[in-house]
């Protein structure tokens, strides 16, 4: 199941916090990048942010039948931090994808980025 958010609002109701991230992350730091990440992506007109019930995942930018991105949280070995990382699932449209890459790459946004998982 997923749930359309269009505000920072609907993201905190809707999101499901693991239990295993509560020392090492916070609820405003994930609001932070979903946040960051809306504005970021807000060029792209035809695509929305979802919430789903699944409790790796932190959300979901669609551009529907073109491009799905997922947010996920990424606990480091050596610190126990968790940071946000986000990875294509499935895009048809390659192009554009890369284009929404590049934009959360290099938002310029200070003490903020998303890193993606290659395959």
């Amino acid at each position: 199941m997923k749930i359309e958010v269009k505000t920072v609002s609907d993201f905190e109701k809707a999101l499901i916090f693991p239990k295993e991230y509560e020392h090492s992350t916070s609820i405003r730091e994930i609001k932070g990048n979903f946040e960051n990440a809306k504005k970021i992506l807000s060029p792209f007109k035809d695509g929305k942010f979802f919430v789903t019930n699944n409790s790796y995942e932190w959300f979901v930018f669609e551009i529907p039948n073109k491009v799905k991105i997922l947010f996920y949280p990424h606990k480091t070995i050596s610190t126990g931090n968790v940071n946000t990382r986000a990875r294509n699932q499935s895009s048809k449209d390659k192009v554009l994808f890369e284009k929404v890459k590049s934009a959360l790459e290099f938002a310029g946004i200070d003490s903020f980025h998303f890193k993606f998982k290659y395959k």
